[in-house]
């Protein structure tokens, strides 16, 4: 067996993906309970799940962990250029 483990090989911008999608799921969960005060805090979930990921994109060009489509799209609409 290997000696690296899963925290060695996360950087910042996956841990700020996990907390989004944990984030969305407990949404979903609160959304299927259906009770007006569960529902009201899925959709504030929802909103902080948003804000992470618009976090992870703004670190990922920063860390040079782009994905490759990004770079192909990025290279198709030039307004798009972050790094």
């Amino acid at each position: 067996m290997s000696s690296i483990k899963i925290p060695q090989l996360l950087k910042l911008k996956d841990y700020i993906t996990l907390i989004g999608t944990s984030l969305g799921i407990i949404a979903l969960i609160c959304a299927c309970i259906g009770t007006r005060a569960i529902l009201s805090l899925g959709f504030f979930l929802i909103s902080i799940s948003t804000g992470t990921d618009m976090i992870d994109g703004y670190i990922a060009p920063i860390a040079k962990q782009i994905a490759p489509i990004i770079r192909i799209i990025s290279n198709k609409l030039p307004v798009l250029k972050l790094w």
